[in-house]
């Protein structure tokens, strides 16, 4: 959906909700919350109006989701492996690859890529973090068509950077 763009709306303090609007004068069309959450917020969203974003639920989980224009389901994105109960997405691309950041063990947060339906922490996909003095990759923020990732790493002296990461060849183990 060409022109179209994701937002969010709503009014009354925590009551809000993930929208697209198909055009500059179409009404905004409402996408989720997920089951059992109280919001959706709409972080991203690619040429063909799919939507990638987060639902927060009562009990304070929060959980990315990918909401499929074209078959208007809205799907729970996975959490990293032992890191249940906080997942956002950032961005999307036109293949519906979504990144963002995800809790992982010890209460960090990671990069993360979601593709097929799996969770991938970017920090376990990169060759080599040592080499550019990288402690870890803490939030995907954007994808472009070609799969290159923005990610905001996390430097060993404390520092923030953004980081480029080019996507490698063949598919993710």
């Amino acid at each position: 959906a060409s022109g179209a763009i994701a937002g969010v709306s709503g009014g009354v303090e925590g009551e809000f909700f993930a929208v697209r609007w198909d055009g500059v004068d179409a009404a905004p069309v409402r996408i989720g919350p997920l089951p059992g959450a109280m919001n959706s917020e709409a972080r991203a969203i690619n040429a063909g109006g799919d939507v990638a974003g987060r639902s927060s639920f009562a009990d304070g989980r929060t959980q990315a989701f990918l909401h499929r224009r074209a078959t208007n389901v809205l799907e729970a994105l996975p959490f990293l492996p032992g890191g249940a109960g906080y997942a956002e997405a950032f961005g999307i691309d036109a293949a519906g690859d979504v990144v963002g950041t995800a809790r992982v063990p010890g209460d960090v947060v990671h990069a993360v890529l979601w593709r097929g339906g799996k969770a991938y922490d970017l920090n376990v996909q990169v060759l080599d973090l040592e080499g550019p003095g990288i402690g870890y990759l803490a939030s995907a923020n954007a994808i472009d068509d070609e799969g290159r990732i923005a990610c905001e790493a996390v430097l060993k002296n404390g520092l923030r950077r953004i980081v480029i990461l080019a996507p490698a060849p063949g598919p993710l183990p």
